[in-house]
């Protein structure tokens, strides 16, 4: 089961979190919609914390490639996946500018950059497909 609180109890922000209690290792969303349920979410989100606190990476979420595509190569630029792997992404201009890869370290520092401190890294599973990147982070 799925339930959500939020991030107030980890960072002292006000965005919501949804944690799965069986792993808790939430996953960051920005949806109203996504109320605290109980105290036990906000019990297993501080066990997150504590995790991060220690060294354990805490998942934030996916990827914008498309985002990362505009701000490192330029508003003309967009996502596609050339095959489904880790490497897959590349931007490509609407211009006909050629195809540029694209730095996921660099994009899931920008996408999160209301976290503070710690380290936020891009990261992807070594026999996973273009879909599976996410962004995780350690204090």
């Amino acid at each position: 089961m799925v339930t959500s609180t939020t991030l107030t109890a980890i960072f002292g922000l006000g965005i919501s979190l949804l944690i799965d209690p069986a792993t808790a290792i939430p996953a960051a969303t920005t949806s109203a919609a996504a109320a605290p349920t109980s105290a036990a979410p906000v019990a297993v989100a501080k066990a997150a914390a504590a995790k991060a606190a220690a060294g354990a990476a805490i998942n934030l979420g996916g990827i914008d490639m498309n985002a990362a595509c505009t701000e490192q190569h330029g508003s003309w630029y967009h996502a596609e996946v050339d095959f489904d792997g880790c490497n897959g992404w590349k931007c490509y201009s609407t211009n006909g500018g050629g195809a540029w890869g694209i730095d996921v370290n660099l994009a899931c520092k920008s996408q999160y950059w209301y976290i503070p401190g710690g380290t936020i890294w891009g990261s992807c599973p070594s026999n996973g497909g273009a879909y599976q990147w996410s962004c995780l982070y350690t204090n």
